[in-house]
């Protein structure tokens, strides 16, 4: 049970995580296709209710979504986002306000240059540093 509602498949950190990948991937797909696990509600304390479904795609993708700029930062990689990700992803974090920082998973937001695009308001609104 995750934040109370909808059980979802969180195991412990497995010894090969890449290996990992595909079998939590398929679970938590399976959840969004069925409709009547889609529909169940999943309760944060820090972020409210949801459907599952709308849970899994606000935080699992956008969990992705970040940490992707995070390996291509790490690695000196192109850091560029979808940038359709990042339009729907940003609304969703400006919505949640101090509750991001509240929830002990991200750091205090940094202030966005002025005229700053889309993906560096986002990554500033969760505590990176672009």
């Amino acid at each position: 049970m995750v934040g109370g509602g909808a059980d979802v498949p969180f195991p412990a950190l497995p010894a090969d995580a890449l290996a990992a990948w595909p079998r939590l991937r398929d679970e938590l797909q399976a959840l969004v296709d069925d409709p009547t696990l889609a529909a169940r509600p999943f309760h944060n304390p820090h972020t409210g209710s949801f459907r599952l479904d709308e849970a899994i795609d606000q935080f699992v993708t956008s969990d992705i979504l970040l940490h992707t700029w995070d390996l291509a930062r790490a690695a000196g990689l192109d850091e560029h986002l979808d940038a359709e990700a990042v339009a729907v992803m940003l609304p969703r974090v400006e919505a949640m306000g101090d509750a991001l920082e509240q929830s002990g998973q991200f750091g205090a937001s940094v202030p966005a240059p002025p005229g700053a695009d889309a993906q560096t308001r986002l990554l500033c609104l969760v505590g990176r540093h672009p």
